[in-house]
């Protein structure tokens, strides 16, 4: 029973690695059409702009701004466009970005 258990969860983990990795590609194109103008090719930030470093950040953090963006709680008129899945796919890109 121990071992079904165990090939079960490696299972899912493999699963999950190649749709995240899915969703990371999909969130490149989202940040090269949108979000390079301003944070930059690998997410370094802009000072002279105001647009802060986002590479490093956690998924998490990164997909609550951009919700905070689409509420209106935070002020940038392209975040409200994005779907949920695509504030994912962007997060799960730049969280990867050094």
């Amino acid at each position: 029973m121990k071992v079904i258990a165990f090939v079960m969860t490696v299972s899912i983990l493999i699963f999950a690695s190649k749709a995240k990795a899915q969703d990371s590609a999909k969130g490149a194109q989202l940040y090269s059409a949108s979000c390079v103008a301003c944070h930059g090719q690998n997410a370094a930030g802009n000072e002279e702009m105001k647009a802060p470093r986002l590479a490093g950040q956690h998924d998490w953090y990164l997909v609550t701004a951009l919700n905070d963006f689409k509420k209106g709680a935070r002020n940038h008129p392209y975040k409200k466009a994005l779907s949920q899945k695509d504030m994912e796919d962007l997060a799960a890109h730049i969280s990867r970005l050094k």
